[in-house]
Parts: C-alpha cells; sequence; structure tokens
C-alpha cells in the first residue's frame, strides 16, 4: 500500500514538473519583453501595412514593448498561394519561392542566405537572410495547406544577433501543414474522355457481338446506350467518394465535389446519348435466302398469301391434321 502511494505520488510530481517545464518553454516562446496584435508599436504596425499587398494580408504584428527611435518588427502575414513541393526539396527551388512570397518586401535586394529546414520534408520551412537600407531582414516561409504563411523580421544592422531568439520563436509557431496544390481540371477532363471513349466502343462491341444478328448496330447502340447509362450513374457515386480526399484542391479551382462527380458522368451519358442516336436509323441487312423482289423477298405480299394459302386451303379453310 505504501509502495503504491509513493508510486503515485512520484508520478504526480513528475507530471506537475513536466507541466511546468512546459509552460516555461512556451512562454519563453512568446518573447519577453515584446507585445503583439494592439500592444504592438504603431510603428511596427504601419511598417506591416506596407508589406501588406496583393495575396498577402497581416495574420499579426509584434514589437518590443520598450521603444526608441526605431520600432522593431515581427510580423506574420498570409500568403494566398500554396507552396510549391520543389521549395522544400531543393535550395534554389527555395530561394525563389521565398522572394515570390516576399514580393516588395524583398524589392531589389538579393537574398543572402537560403535554408530549409526537414530538407524534402512537408514540415519544412525556408529561411532566408537580407539587407536593405541599412536594417537587416529575416523571413520564414512555411507551407498552410491551401496558402502559406510567412514571418519576416527587420532589426537594425548589427543588432540582429540580439534578436535571433524572436525570430526562432516565431519560427517554432508557424506549424506547417503538407501544401494542397489546384486540382488538374484539364487533366482531368481529357483522361474522362479518353477513358469514356474507350467503355463505349467496348460496349458498343461487345452488344453487336452478343445479338443474333452482328448487323444489327441499331439494336447494339440501344444496349450500350443502356449500359453507359448505368455505368455513369456508378461513375458518379465513385467519383463524388474518392474526390473527399481533394476537396481543397478542387475549391482552388472553383470546383466541389459534386460537381466534379457530375461532369465526369455526364460525359459517359453524352456518348450514350450519341451512340443511341447514331445508330436509330441503321438496320441489320436481310439474309442472303430472302431476296428483295420475287416470291420469297421479305415480308412480299405474295409471299404472305402463298402462306397462307399453304395453311387454309385453296377453299380458305383450315387443313384437317
Amino acid at each position: 500500500m505504501v509502495r503504491t502511494w509513493h508510486a503515485t505520488f512520484g508520478l504526480s510530481t513528475l507530471l506537475g514538473w513536466s507541466l511546468l517545464v512546459s509552460t516555461v518553454s512556451r512562454a519563453d516562446t512568446t518573447a519577453t519583453g515584446w507585445g503583439s496584435g494592439p500592444r504592438a508599436s504603431p510603428d511596427a504596425w504601419d511598417r506591416a501595412r506596407s508589406w501588406e499587398s496583393g495575396p498577402r494580408t497581416i495574420v499579426d504584428v509584434a514589437s518590443p514593448l520598450e521603444q526608441d527611435d526605431f520600432a522593431e518588427t515581427l510580423a506574420r502575414l498570409s500568403f494566398a498561394e500554396p507552396l510549391d513541393a520543389r521549395a522544400l526539396e531543393d535550395q534554389s527551388a527555395a530561394a525563389r519561392a521565398l522572394a515570390h512570397a516576399l514580393g516588395p518586401i524583398l524589392g531589389s535586394a538579393t537574398l543572402e542566405h537560403v535554408e530549409v529546414t526537414d530538407l524534402g520534408k512537408p514540415t519544412g520551412i525556408v529561411l532566408g537572410q537580407w539587407r536593405a537600407g541599412g536594417l537587416a531582414y529575416r523571413g520564414a516561409l512555411a507551407a498552410t495547406g491551401t496558402s502559406q504563411t510567412l514571418l519576416v523580421m527587420v532589426v537594425r544592422s548589427g543588432e540582429e544577433s540580439l534578436y535571433v531568439p524572436v525570430f526562432e520563436a516565431g519560427v517554432r509557431d508557424l506549424r506547417p501543414s503538407q501544401s494542397v496544390r489546384p486540382f488538374d481540371v484539364g487533366v482531368w477532363r481529357w483522361t474522362s474522355i479518353a477513358g469514356w471513349s474507350i467503355v463505349t466502343v467496348v460496349a458498343w462491341v461487345a452488344a453487336a457481338r452478343m445479338r443474333d444478328d452482328a448487323s444489327d448496330h441499331r439494336q447494339a447502340g440501344r444496349v450500350s446506350a443502356v449500359v453507359l447509362l448505368c455505368l455513369a450513374m456508378v461513375v458518379a457515386a465513385v467519383v463524388y467518394l474518392a474526390s473527399s480526399q481533394h476537396a481543397e484542391s478542387l475549391e482552388l479551382v472553383g470546383l466541389t465535389r459534386e460537381w466534379l462527380a457530375v461532369e465526369t458522368a455526364g460525359i459517359g451519358l453524352a456518348l450514350g446519348m450519341f451512340v443511341w442516336m447514331a445508330t436509330a436509323g441503321l438496320r441489320g441487312k436481310p439474309v442472303a435466302s430472302a431476296p428483295m423482289s420475287g416470291a420469297f423477298a421479305k415480308s412480299s405480299p405474295r409471299r404472305v398469301q402463298t402462306n397462307r394459302v399453304a395453311r387454309e386451303g385453296p377453299g380458305g379453310e383450315h387443313r384437317k391434321r
């Protein structure tokens, strides 16, 4: 009983210390001595607003609580474009992606140093440094689904080492997630058209072979059209369910899962209607033993009369068996 109590007490103490250390660690990452949001300097907000243009929107701004003649600024912005996955796999692609996201913030300056944390992983972060107008800049870029998060810090040149912990704390709070690319509608549509065309040909050939008269294209067309109609309903359900993982990609190009399913099935329906209408006027060829004219012609009045006489006899009465 005593051992159980000691074990419980020890475990509780360990958890308490772990919680305390975790709390202190989180407090360190909030950059002690800095204020964010309404507590940030008006000059810092003005500088951040000058960076806000096009797809860049301000998320938060922070600056030192004790101000002097220059307001050091740490701004987090949202960049409304998905991050190219190659930026997390190659240094040159990372530099291009960071320069593109910075845009007017970078201006005519040149990135002096670029690196990628967790190179090759979707949770990687692009880091860069540059100087302009006697100021030192640091930037960080992380993928956040269908957009990017951009972190920018500016301080006076020669003082950047004093604020490195502040910038690193901001980088740790970025929480990157895998980038989402726009759905390639063009490739999907052309693939759907090609796939449905192959299915249409196969269905028509199979229907023609299953008929007693292989040359009866009208009946083969009707059967294949019905087959395509049934397949279209199945395909619509499959596409709708399978596209659940691509909802964000579809949203980037203005589509929904429902529309993608209807559009894909609609291609099959359109081809089915085309086959039905194209073969509606086609009839099977008459067999060789039924000439177009004469007593043995197909549906010939004389042939019908001959058959009636054979059944009823010359007097019009049915023959007795």
